[in-house]
């Protein structure tokens, strides 16, 4: 690891005067320290240095150079703090399985990283999450230890055609927590896919930056992963994250890692009830706020014969191990029966822009299927040009509603489609506009 000095194109006051004035746009500004970047994470000596650029199913990654045309799309107008920055893309088909990535040289994990990033959009697509940006922690040899998702990046929405219209897009710095694997040799790798089908959408990566076992990173805002267990009615463990909180009052998504799982479980509370009887089991949690991510570790043992009991099943209300009653970090009593929806599948998946101003909003009758959809308040579509109404919840496993696409604004490519319940916000499926 090293800090750069020097700036092919531009001199360091000028790259510190262009990092000066774009902190005002940066979450979790980095004060008081001089900045030790991740090798070049720079990428100002205009080579990968330290990092290993490649991708899957013609995904890739290049250095984007400030000032250029590097897409479809007009990037002259796009602000780099120095001249050079990392573009991770998916193939120019914009297929969602071509992935791009940068991977760094091993080194010894301190308490975090930080980079910053901004992702493309174009007028008339889904300008929230046009792509999905991971952050994943691999061990010295590539193998994964843990992945975070991140899906809100800050979003340049560019002009089509280069040159046609400068515009600009403001990065925003993202804190990846370290500390779990403090003093172990480790990788970093950033894997980008766009989320808009037909569109290869980039994401720019600059000043990816190390802190040390003894630093920590300076957030005005945090979330804050609090692990612990709780009983459910029934008598069966659970993995309990209510005590977790965020500084600045925001929603956080829950991630569990348990031993043995394929892909992470989700929600505040979360059943173990599958595990097996008289075993221990090492479980993370991760929490995060779609920009900054926290963690928390857990030993958790499961009682023998806890978990093998004939016939009954997890009855979905849960009994705080700790306290008479479950409440929130504002007193109020927490109703132990709500469990964050998940939603699996929407049909159809796709719906037709109506053909001319003058042609009325098409309709689509659309049904979504999930678990813990009981008491479903919303459902909430991203992007310009569809909206809903007539929410109907079926029964726990099915809510119905109707999509009403525009004509404008253009409402063409992929929508974020989530369900709202008592117990929270699922995580989304993909409605396209065709």
């Amino acid at each position: 690891m090293w800090r750069n000095n020097t700036s092919p194109g531009k001199n360091r006051s000028q790259r510190l005067t262009k990092l000066f004035v774009g902190a005002v746009f940066m979450l979790g500004a980095v004060c008081g320290r001089a900045e030790e970047f991740l090798f070049d994470g720079t990428f100002e000596t205009g080579s990968f240095q330290g990092w290993t650029p490649g991708g899957t199913n013609g995904g890739f990654a290049v250095l984007a150079v400030e000032g250029n045309c590097f897409s479809a799309n007009d990037t002259t107008g796009i602000t780099i703090a120095g001249t050079f920055a990392a573009l991770l893309r998916s193939n120019p088909r914009g297929n969602r399985d071509s992935i791009g990535t940068i991977t760094s040289d091993p080194f010894q994990a301190g308490s975090a990283i930080s980079f910053r990033a901004v992702s493309e959009s174009r007028d008339g697509r889904n300008a929230r999450t046009p792509v999905t940006l991971e952050v994943r922690v691999l061990d010295e040899s590539g193998e994964l230890l843990q992945g975070h998702s991140i899906v809100q990046t800050s979003v340049a929405r560019l002009k089509l055609g280069c040159p046609s219209e400068r515009r600009n897009g403001a990065f925003r710095r993202h804190i990846i927590d370290t500390s779990l694997w403090i003093g172990q040799t480790i990788r970093i790798e950033l894997a980008q896919h766009t989320n808009v089908a037909g569109e290869g959408f980039f994401t720019l990566i600059d000043d990816i930056t190390f802190f040390g076992a003894g630093e920590q990173p300076i957030l005005p805002d945090q979330p804050v992963a609090v692990a612990g267990t709780s009983l459910s009615n029934g008598g069966f463990i659970r993995l309990d994250g209510r005590e977790s909180f965020h500084t600045g009052g925001q929603e956080m998504d829950f991630e569990w890692f348990v031993p043995g799982d394929s892909t992470p479980r989700t929600g505040q509370t979360v059943s173990l009830s599958d595990l097996e009887d008289g075993q221990e089991y090492r479980v993370i949690l991760f929490v995060n706020d779609g920009v900054n991510f926290s963690s928390d570790v857990l030993q958790v043992g499961i009682p023998q014969g806890v978990n093998d009991r004939d016939g009954d099943t997890d009855d979905g209300s849960t009994t705080d191990l700790n306290a008479d009653a479950a409440q929130d970090r504002d007193g109020a009593i927490v109703d132990d029966n709500e469990v964050a929806p998940t939603l699996t599948s929407i049909s159809p998946v796709s719906g037709t822009r109506p053909p001319t101003q003058q042609s009325p909003p098409n309709v689509v009758a659309v049904t979504l299927t999930g678990t813990n959809l009981t008491g479903a308040t919303a459902v909430d579509v991203s992007g310009d040009g569809v909206s809903v109404s007539n929410v109907v919840v079926v029964n726990d496993t099915t809510v119905t509603a109707t999509f009403s696409i525009a004509r404008d604004p253009d409402p063409t490519g992929a929508h974020d489609v989530s369900v709202t319940t008592p117990g929270g916000t699922s995580g989304s499926v993909i409605f396209t506009v065709n």
